[in-house]
């Protein structure tokens, strides 16, 4: 596969991803709420059941993270092109899109607020070594590890969308973003992991 191809993979898979995160992940119709991945991590953090671990929250969020890992382990050399200046913005936006409110900076002692600050720092250092070249050879083993892990998450924060729900018994029904994001996974990690096996034959 040519840096092209994998470029222009990347232009439809990253916006189909980012607007499956989006889109309602649990749906109630008797109460009207539709709750989107973003909006569904803050329900989340709030649900007594969720506050010893807050593993599924951080799941959720973690998919920004996810998605900013993917972004930056498929740059390409030589860096500095206006490519890879484009991914650097990017990368900045994802993570200001992850970062605690203002309020965090005068008290963080909020474990929530603190989940959403670490996050935004791994995202951070992630885009930087992502960037700068670093770790080149192994970065497509890398990538499948990354859209692995965020395929199980997603899956694991399906599964506990109507338990949840439930607690407060609503009646939750599985939106279309969760699904979404599952095949965006899907097809990245099928082209990818066919793009690893294709180049170590070539070394062989």
């Amino acid at each position: 596969m040519t840096v092209t191809q994998q470029n222009r993979i990347l232009i439809i898979a990253f916006p189909l991803a980012i607007i499956a995160y989006l889109l309602p992940w649990a749906i109630n119709t008797t109460t009207g709420l539709t709750l989107g991945g973003y909006d569904l991590a803050e329900w989340l953090s709030l649900h007594p059941a969720t506050h010893p671990s807050r593993i599924p929250t951080l799941l959720l969020r973690g998919q920004l993270l996810i998605l900013t890992l993917i972004i930056v382990w498929t740059t390409k050399k030589p860096l500095f092109t206006n490519e890879w200046w484009l991914r650097c913005i990017i990368v900045g936006l994802l993570v200001i899109a992850q970062l605690p409110p203002p309020e965090f900076l005068a008290w963080t002692g909020d474990q929530n607020q603190r989940q959403q600050a670490l996050l935004a720092i791994l995202s951070l250092i992630g885009g930087i070594v992502g960037l700068t070249g670093i770790l080149y050879r192994v970065r497509p083993y890398l990538l499948i590890v990354v859209i692995i892990i965020g395929l199980l998450a997603v899956i694991y924060v399906l599964t506990q969308i109507q338990t949840r729900m439930q607690d407060f018994v609503l009646k939750a029904t599985l939106g279309i973003g969760g699904i979404s994001l599952i095949v965006v996974y899907v097809v990245l990690l099928v082209i990818y992991t066919l793009e690893c096996l294709k180049a170590n034959r070539g070394h062989e």
